[in-house]
């Protein structure tokens, strides 16, 4: 049996389902029209977004500064840790002739006291740079500043870019 009715007016949808955007935006092209089934990965619109394309660049280039400061902070350690290298191995041969001058009777006490305190003072400064340089290749859980801010960089970048896809 097929009803049929004849009549002016508009005709209703009996179900409407409005679908927002998150943020503000220009409908750009529509791809799905009324009536047509849907899926949850159906695609109904494409949409613009000057704001979000501009926060997914900031993030960017703040991930790309992140990454040069962390490259920087990575570099200045290592010549940090081994300018202290450096000058350990110079007080500890310094405390050595000391001593050796000495025990010729042609340095005081106090030089040998001196060049001791130098050679404990820089070794104490040695352990504090290694120890800091262990942090830019640590595997513990422990994370240098420089890497933190990387990261953080990276996880803006991220949500930016799943956000805005262009």
């Amino acid at each position: 049996m097929v009803f049929q009715v004849r009549g002016t007016g508009t005709l209703v949808p009996v179900d409407v389902r409005m679908i927002t955007a998150q943020v503000p935006c220009k409908v750009e092209r529509i791809l799905l029209y009324p009536g047509t089934r849907v899926t949850e990965e159906s695609v109904i619109a494409e949409l613009s977004s000057p704001e979000l394309q501009q926060a997914a660049v900031d993030a960017l280039w703040q991930t790309r500064r992140a990454e040069a400061d962390y490259e920087i902070d990575r570099l200045n350690q290592r010549a940090t840790l081994d300018s202290t290298r450096a000058n350990a191995r110079e007080a500890g041969a310094i405390l050595q002739a000391t001593e050796r001058l000495r025990k010729e009777g042609l340095q005081s006490d106090l030089d040998v006291l001196r060049a001791q305190v130098r050679a404990d003072e820089i070794k104490g400064r040695l352990a504090a740079e290694e120890a800091r340089a262990g942090l830019f290749e640590s595997a513990d859980g422990k994370v240098a500043p420089a890497r933190a801010r990387l990261e953080q960089a990276r996880a803006l970048y991220a949500s930016s870019r799943s956000r805005w896809r262009p």
